[in-house]
């Protein structure tokens, strides 16, 4: 997903990068390519993709309702925001 730096930069949710990731033909969509395409594309460490997993099911739907989701795993993607999403990603 290359604009997935982008999107996080420019102050996509938890929930807008996982209708991006599950909306790429990049990759099938599953709970193992999440993980691996947070931490190939974002470098995030493999502890903080799999907690953000932890309120979807098995085929990437919310658990819980959407707001609850960005309001308790947002701040996983704040350090990412500080990036600006330019071409050095």
């Amino acid at each position: 997903m290359p604009s997935l730096r982008r999107l996080v930069a420019g102050g996509a949710t938890v929930m807008e990068v996982m209708r991006a990731f599950k909306e790429s033909e990049a990759c099938v969509t599953s709970p193992l390519n999440f993980i691996m395409v947070m931490r190939n594309d974002l470098g995030m460490p493999l502890g903080e993709s799999r907690r953000i997993l932890e309120v979807f099911d098995p085929q990437l739907d919310p658990l819980v309702p959407e707001d609850e989701v960005d309001a308790a795993y947002g701040h996983f993607l704040d350090k990412y925001r500080a990036c600006d999403g330019g071409s050095s990603f």
